[in-house]
């Protein structure tokens, strides 16, 4: 019996130590984690780019051997990394840019042991869209005008006019878009001019325009009613203006416009006072591209 017992105890010993022998090493697997954005979800506009940044570790007894970085099942093969220096850390930073659909952005990484590791980030790409501002210009006449900012929405004076700011359009004639004045071609139709053509072909209706050193070249097209309640980013631009002016303007009209800082947009006339001669009260809604803050 004690024999027996001997005989069974080295056999548990030889099955204890043949499981030991077959004990699979501990597997480190790399971390990845973005500081850029901070969650695991982004919006972005169409046309962004964006720059991707965060960092991959691993535990101290293996090695981190690749980081590779993909936008949806694509790899991005020129940002990959391989890693032979015994690097137990990586700092990513990689740039996406024009970006035109959702897609999602993932780091995968591969530790000296046979771990992997990965994140991802769902990205969602919206339109840009367009700001919008309101303008309201006083009287004008064929020697006077009133001139408009289209960026901010600012409204300037000629010296002459008795309506907004008389004076200012001059001193700020470098970031003015829009004269608005009501004499062309010989008789009285509202009309909005680019200031680079009123200077260039009826200056002299208007004096003090002749004396400006710059005079923005803005380009319009009349719309229809429909298209300013349904402008977006793309559909400004598509319109696509090419006139130095639109005249015989009246309630309820629709203007394209491209500025010479390259922004479209586009106008909706809401009110004018007699129209035909002198007016007392002009007002006017605008859509006009913007870069708005980073989602």
């Amino acid at each position: 019996m004690k024999k027996l017992n001997l005989f069974l105890f080295a056999a548990m010993a030889l099955t204890a130590g043949f499981l030991s022998s077959c004990k699979q090493p501990e597997v480190y697997n790399p971390e990845v984690t973005f500081s850029k954005p901070a969650g695991t979800t982004l919006e972005v506009f169409v046309g962004d780019s964006y720059t991707f940044e965060g960092k991959v570790t691993v535990a101290a007894e293996v090695t981190l051997t690749d980081v590779r970085f993909f936008i949806g099942a694509d790899e991005l093969t020129e940002e990959a990394k391989e890693l032979t220096g015994g690097e137990t850390s990586y700092d990513f930073t990689v740039k996406v840019k024009d970006i035109q659909e959702d897609f999602t952005f993932s780091v995968k990484s591969s530790s000296s042991d046979g771990g992997m590791g990965e994140n991802q980030v769902e990205v969602t790409v919206t339109a840009r869209p367009l700001v919008e501002k309101n303008v309201v210009l006083g009287h004008f006449s064929e020697s006077e005008g009133e001139f408009v900012d289209l960026e901010t929405g600012s409204v300037y004076g000629s010296t002459g006019t008795d309506g907004h700011g008389a004076g200012t359009a001059k001193p700020n004639q470098a970031v003015v878009d829009i004269l608005f004045n009501n004499k062309v071609d010989g008789s009285y139709k509202a009309v909005f001019f680019s200031p680079y053509y009123y200077k260039a072909n009826i200056g002299t209706e208007l004096a003090e325009i002749g004396t400006w050193t710059t005079a923005n070249q803005t380009k319009f097209k009349k719309g229809v009613a429909a298209d300013y309640d349904a402008a977006t980013w793309a559909s400004v631009e598509a319109a696509n203006p090419s006139e130095d002016y639109v005249k015989e303007l009246a309630n309820g009209d629709v203007v394209f416009f491209k500025t010479v800082g390259g922004k479209y947009g586009v106008i909706k006339v809401e009110n004018i006072v007699n129209p035909s001669k002198s007016a007392d009260a002009v007002t006017f809604k605008y859509k006009i591209q913007a870069e708005p803050a980073t989602k």
